[in-house]
């Protein structure tokens, strides 16, 4: 069960869900208790029932302070009530049936039952949830057995109350069987999701080197020339390739030059800063989008060339690259700031290579 529970990242979607509907059923409860506290003198209550209201309100409240301060606790605090429910569930309909013998019926309380099923669904996961839900449903219907099986019963109450256990015993498969196919449809539709994003990751992304491919790289240089001149914040484009790669390939073979690439792309994440987004422009040739002006994007290119450099490869020299560096203008299109830094980066070349031109 723990190893289950662990898959569940208290940051995911799916857990904040399962955290925020909690407090949200805890809440209704408390709410409920506190109000039928407020009338318990037109109803007549027992000091018993007023205790139990009392309890379930400060229960109730505790645990919602608790999860809202400390979510990690959602674990905790979900299994704890449903444990809770689960054997008041028991015992209140043991009480009724087998002490009282339904003499004032089923009670208010029998409304309550089936919110167990809709607690475990939401505390546990899908296989867990259903288990502790058939045990659930299991015990209480055991009960309503021996109930009907007793000779300490009267025929006239299981006269009287038969079409009403029946009942309830019903809504609580149709409950299960309604709980579960929601899952099933849940579980259908989060995986559809996952493999449209996961199509989406692959239009966007580099299969050998896993960086933003050329189509993301248009997107995001579109989107950030857009912003600089609406902001006026300035941004910059470095276009850097290997040098002599061709001779690579040709010398060592491909599957080596593959591995120069990966190990490229590793590099260069690691040297660029948080706020700079890198992808493989096409071949050899790579393209970093820097958030800041010809000063910053200089800093960046000449920590991706020491990085390079630095590459554990087997090969007999270290890897260098060219680097081309260009500002955006606030009249830029996007090919005309990839056209300047198209121009630096053969002036690195024309410079032999191994080093980091400007666009004037």
């Amino acid at each position: 069960m723990k190893g289950t529970l662990a898959k569940f990242s208290t940051g995911s979607p799916s857990f904040l869900y399962r955290r925020d509907a909690l407090i949200v059923i805890l809440a209704s409860v408390m709410i409920t208790a506190v109000l039928t506290l407020g009338l318990r003198q037109l109803w007549g209550f027992s000091p018993q029932d007023t205790l139990s209201l009392c309890v379930i309100a400060i229960k109730n409240m505790i645990f919602i302070g608790v999860l809202w301060r400390w979510p990690g606790s959602f674990w905790v605090i979900g299994l704890t009530e449903l444990i809770l429910g689960a054997g008041a569930a028991l015992v209140r309909l043991s009480e009724v049936l087998l002490v009282n013998h339904t003499a004032t019926g089923l009670g208010g309380y029998s409304y309550w039952l089936p919110l167990s099923y809709i607690m475990a669904f939401i505390v546990l996961p899908p296989r867990p949830a259903l288990l502790f839900s058939l045990g659930l449903f299991g015990g209480l219907a055991g009960l309503g057995i021996v109930y009907w099986s007793s000779p300490e019963v009267p025929l006239q109450y299981k006269t009287l109350y038969g079409n009403s256990l029946v009942q309830m015993y019903a809504m609580h498969v149709t409950m299960i069987v309604c709980l579960g196919l929601l899952l099933l449809v849940q579980r259908h539709y989060v995986s559809a999701i996952a493999r449209a994003q996961a199509q989406a990751n692959l239009a966007h992304t580099d299969p050998l080197t896993g960086l933003a491919n050329r189509r993301q790289l248009d997107d995001w240089l579109q989107m950030a020339l857009h912003e600089s001149q609406a902001t006026g914040i300035p941004m910059s484009v470095i276009l850097f390739d290997l040098d002599h790669f061709k001779r690579v390939n040709d010398t060592y073979g491909h599957a080596v030059g593959d591995e120069v690439l990966r190990a490229t792309a590793t590099a260069t994440r690691c040297a660029v800063r948080g706020v700079d987004r890198v992808g493989r422009w096409g071949g050899e040739e790579f393209m970093v989008l820097i958030a800041g002006d010809l000063r910053a994007a200089e800093m960046v290119a000449q920590r991706v060339r020491e990085a390079l450099q630095n590459m554990t490869l087997p090969l007999p020299v270290p890897v260098t690259v060219s680097c081309g560096l260009a500002q955006a203008r606030p009249d830029d299109a996007p090919a005309d700031l990839l056209q300047r830094a198209d121009q630096a980066l053969y002036e690195a070349k024309g410079q032999g290579r191994d080093a980091v031109a400007i666009s004037a």
